[in-house]
């Protein structure tokens, strides 16, 4: 599962709008990047007469945003996060941001429910998410739990939720530290696991097929 969020301009994160630093973006003693009153610095555009760092469409993204753009190309700032339990209501999901190319950017945003098609919200436990959902990690093309954790179905799914005794048609059923149960792969050693954990710290519930006596592929 892979959200369609793209996030933009990572490094604008950094700053926020304002007047250009003195002397940024003169160029002998003229300003090369002129905004009102202002002169941009190197890697400032001016937007609605002021400077911005962090230019999101018409809007500039304050310290501690980010722009994301949604399934259909619109594009908006949304405060970092890392659980959805950190969001406001009009944008309750902390997304995980993935770039053009496809590739996660380690960075998560919140953002309304459903502004992307296949939207992943981190979660600590399931009662972050819908009502009969799981929280999970999210796992790569592989099949290795990269993480982190988001909301998903508890449809016994590999690296999906076994909530309720919820049979697993791919793994067997482990319970994380949070009280999670989920669909896991099974190991001996990391090298099992993809580049991820092969981890001790699961416990068996007693209806799993899972072994005791071997570890489980973790973030």
């Amino acid at each position: 599962m892979r959200p369609i969020l793209v996030v933009f301009g990572l490094a604008a994160v950094l700053a926020a709008c304002g007047g250009g630093s003195p002397g940024g973006g003169t160029t002998s003693g003229s300003c090369s990047s002129p905004c009102g009153s202002s002169c941009c610095g190197t890697g400032q555009s001016c937007l609605n007469g002021s400077c911005c760092s962090a230019p999101c469409g018409a809007t500039c993204c304050s310290t501690g945003a980010v722009c994301i753009a949604d399934a259909a190309g619109n594009k908006a700032c949304g405060t970092i996060c890392t659980d959805s339990a950190q969001c406001p209501a009009d944008a309750q999901c902390c997304s995980v941001l993935f770039d053009s190319s496809g590739k996660e950017t380690g960075q998560s945003a919140c953002a309304p429910n459903g502004a992307a098609t296949t939207q992943a919200c981190r979660c600590t436990t399931a009662a972050e998410c819908a009502t009969g959902g799981a929280c999970a990690p999210l796992a790569d093309s592989s099949g290795n739990p990269v993480g982190p954790y988001v909301c998903k179905a508890n449809d016994g799914a590999l690296y999906d939720g076994c909530n309720g005794a919820q049979t697993c048609s791919q793994g067997c059923c482990a319970t994380d530290a949070n009280g999670n149960d989920v669909c896991v792969t099974q190991c001996t050693s990391a090298s099992q696991c993809g580049g991820t954990t092969c981890s001790a710290s699961w416990t068996i519930p007693t209806f799993s097929g899972c072994s005791a006596s071997e570890g489980v592929c973790s973030p």
